[in-house]
């Protein structure tokens, strides 16, 4: 068991640990980022890897569910607050309802979802990772709803859509 007293959790953070089962947060409201190889081929993530579960560490969505990657629709829980780095890359979603609470939309967040045709994106959001709708080609409308605390689009953010 590991225990994390964190706000974020760096690449490769326990990568490779084979031994890793379970992951318990000391206080959950501090994570705000997990990058998206932070736990890679740890025993924990590829038990639930392997059975298609989405994997949500607190109020962060590291890797989407496998029913997900394929819906026309996805619906956000609204304690979503940070999207780890390529948590849906390649799904085949048209429409996303985001978290009312979301922050951050990591790396590649949504790349190559080349079915997705618009978003609106939350009053919450302040930051817009690189590449994270990167080759949505269908991608024909971004909504920015009052996003006063938006304060960063990193590059390539929006690279080869239609919008």
């Amino acid at each position: 068991m590991i225990l994390v007293c964190a706000s974020e959790l760096i690449p490769d953070a326990f990568k490779n640990n084979t031994h890793l089962e379970t992951i318990n947060f000391k206080d959950s409201s501090s994570i705000a980022f997990i990058d998206s190889t932070a736990f890679e081929s740890t025993k924990y993530v590829s038990s639930l890897t392997t059975k298609g579960e989405e994997i949500r560490f607190v109020n962060v969505l590291y890797k989407a569910s496998k029913d997900d990657l394929k819906a026309e629709t996805v619906v956000m829980d609204n304690s979503i607050i940070s999207i780890s780095n390529k948590a849906y890359e390649g799904a085949k979603c048209k429409y996303i309802t985001f978290s009312n609470n979301l922050k951050y939309i990591g790396q590649g967040a949504f790349a190559n979802c080349e079915e997705l045709t618009e978003i609106v994106l939350p009053t919450t959001l302040e930051q817009i990772d690189a590449s994270a709708f990167e080759n949505c080609g269908k991608l024909a409308i971004v909504s920015f709803n009052s996003t006063n605390g938006l304060t960063t689009i990193n590059d390539r953010a929006f690279a080869n859509t239609t919008s």
